[in-house]
């Protein structure tokens, strides 16, 4: 199903694995009813949670193909994608969008500041291919990150979106 666009309320999902590190897709499953159930808008497997950063790739397109497969199509499912490479960044979006998610969560992945260009590079690089709708990247401010969103470029304090 496609979506125009992402109005609501996309709650990031936590992913839970066991102590082997398998998905514990019954679990993800339950979650993603019990959120459809109260209403929520989409969904946003590997969303800045925590834990996505320490899956591996195998972990996290198990993840998305569950929440994808539990959504049924009733809501969008915007997966996350990061990665400190840009090409595997694109790689990993090109293989969401096969998985079926109707658009990515582009989160830039690094452990050393970034110019607004590299920003600008990184959407570029996801955007510039032709697949999936995204949403915001943004960038956590404990990394020393500066935050962006699509179409406006840096955001500053006196914006609508300001950074804390």
């Amino acid at each position: 199903m496609k979506y125009n666009e992402f109005i609501g309320v996309f709650p990031y999902l936590v992913s839970p694995v066991d102590a082997n590190g398998v998905v514990k897709a019954e679990v993800l499953k339950s979650l993603v009813e019990h959120l459809i159930e109260c209403g929520v808008h989409g969904l946003t497997p590997l969303g800045s949670t925590g834990e996505f950063a320490y899956l591996t790739w195998p972990q996290r397109k198990r993840v998305i193909e569950v929440v994808i497969d539990a959504a049924s199509g009733r809501v969008p499912v915007v997966a996350g994608v990061a990665h400190t490479s840009i090409r595997e960044a694109v790689w990993q979006a090109k293989e969401v969008e096969a998985m079926g998610a109707n658009g990515i969560l582009a989160i830039m992945d690094s452990y050393f500041p970034v110019p607004p260009k590299g920003g600008d590079l990184l959407l570029s690089q996801h955007c510039g291919s032709g697949f999936l709708p995204y949403s915001p990247l943004y960038q956590s401010q404990l990394f020393q990150y500066q935050p962006y969103i699509r179409g406006s470029g840096r955001i500053g304090k006196n914006n609508k979106y300001s950074v804390p």
